[in-house]
């Protein structure tokens, strides 16, 4: 098996969030039909978060790990420029769960603030954008620069052993968020 190359690693990482961003920006697009408790804009919403949840979460947070380690043990500016991106791992899945939770109990029919949700929507998709952000205007540029090939064999090993971040159920969410889109005439590219 061919093992990629630091950039295809990093072209990987950037492909994950340009469709992060998308959906944020779709979330965000539809935090007025999520607060108002629009049934469709609450499931398309649901189906965004559970795939937030399961691949950005767990496979996609997973792979930065490994490369923040990687990069913490070859440098000091390595480890300067990761430093407390673990930590917002963790505190964007606890939001994301958050969100999730809050999505499930409105439809479930249990009475849930508009205003609230509409906020744990803002919060998620400002916190992942500024996470984001960071990763490519500081991480993934450094990495580029002091990651040897032995690094990013070990960072791209991981990529072998994880899934896809379009693979079925997460492709059916992402058809349901385009369907809303082009129902609503949103742009997921505005920003």
């Amino acid at each position: 098996m061919r093992v990629m190359a630091g950039s295809e690693v990093l072209q990987h990482l950037e492909t994950d969030h340009r469709v992060c961003s998308c959906l944020l920006n779709a979330l965000e697009q539809m935090a007025p039909d999520i607060g108002a408790g629009d049934e469709r804009a609450l499931r398309v919403a649901y189906g965004v978060m559970a795939r937030e949840r399961g691949y950005m979460s767990h496979a996609h947070f997973a792979r930065e790990e490994l490369l923040f380690e990687r990069m913490m043990a070859r440098s000091a500016l390595g480890e300067a420029a990761v430093k407390g991106l673990s930590r917002e791992h963790d505190v964007l899945a606890r939001m994301g769960i958050t969100l999730l939770e809050a999505l499930q109990a409105r439809l479930a029919g249990k009475p849930e603030e508009a205003d609230r949700l509409r906020r744990l929507v803002t919060d998620y998709v400002d916190a992942m954008r500024n996470h984001m952000g960071k990763e490519r205007q500081r991480v993934f540029p450094l990495a580029a620069q002091i990651l040897l090939v032995q690094d990013w064999e070990l960072v791209a090993a991981a990529f072998a052993q994880q899934s896809d971040a379009l693979a079925p159920p997460v492709s059916e969410s992402l058809a349901d968020v385009a369907r809303w889109l082009a129902d609503h005439g949103a742009d997921p590219f505005a920003r």
